[in-house]
């Protein structure tokens, strides 16, 4: 249709010449219709979304949690040299941001070469088409991500930061403690095993 052309008066004329039972729509309508179909799409996705943040919360919590009774011993040293408890929480929270810093850009990375890897299959193999010459970056998206992402890494690994900051020296150059915990762990590997 021209530029300022009536919509739907031209919508009329078609129907006129159409036969009857021929249903004629506006792009609007069809364009709400698909909306409406992706709208469970979307939100099956929101929920995915959120189980794969909670296995990550459960993820970064045991991996501190490892990471705190190894450093046992680490701890113990510092606290014998003068650190606060503060400064142990401060340092295995500077560890976690570091950490997840680099995953946030090795995650983009990835996501930015596959993203344009699978458009480019879906419009050689299904369309026809050549490959896409660029992809857009939503980076406001990608910042949000991030900071959620670094924000839900910090708060999953600030227990574990509590508690390995509440190991005693004794606790934490007590061989015999290591050693204990080293067999129990054996123990039920070679049981599931």
């Amino acid at each position: 249709l021209n530029k300022g052309t009536d919509v739907i008066a031209e919508k009329e004329v078609i129907e006129k010449v159409l036969p009857s039972g021929v249903l004629v729509e506006l792009p609007e309508g069809k364009t709400s219709y698909y909306l409406k179909l992706l709208d469970g799409f979307f939100l099956g996705l929101n929920f995915f979304g959120f189980v794969a943040l909670l296995a990550g919360c459960f993820l970064i919590y045991n991996t501190m949690s490892t990471f705190a009774n190894n450093a046992s011993k680490e701890i113990a040293i510092l606290k014998v040299l003068g650190e606060t408890r503060a400064n142990i929480i401060i340092w295995m929270l500077v560890q976690t941001f570091l950490y997840t810093i680099v995953s946030v850009v090795i995650g983009v990375f990835l996501g930015v070469v596959s993203s344009k890897t699978i458009t480019d299959l879906v419009m050689i193999g299904a369309i026809g088409n050549t490959p896409t010459e660029s992809i857009s970056i939503p980076w406001d998206i990608v910042i949000k991500m991030a900071v959620i992402g670094i924000g839900v890494s910090l708060i999953s690994s600030l227990l574990p930061a509590i508690k390995a900051s509440k190991v005693t020296i004794i606790q934490g150059l007590s061989i015999k403690k290591f050693r204990a915990r080293f067999n129990k762990k054996l123990v039920y590997i070679l049981t599931i095993a």
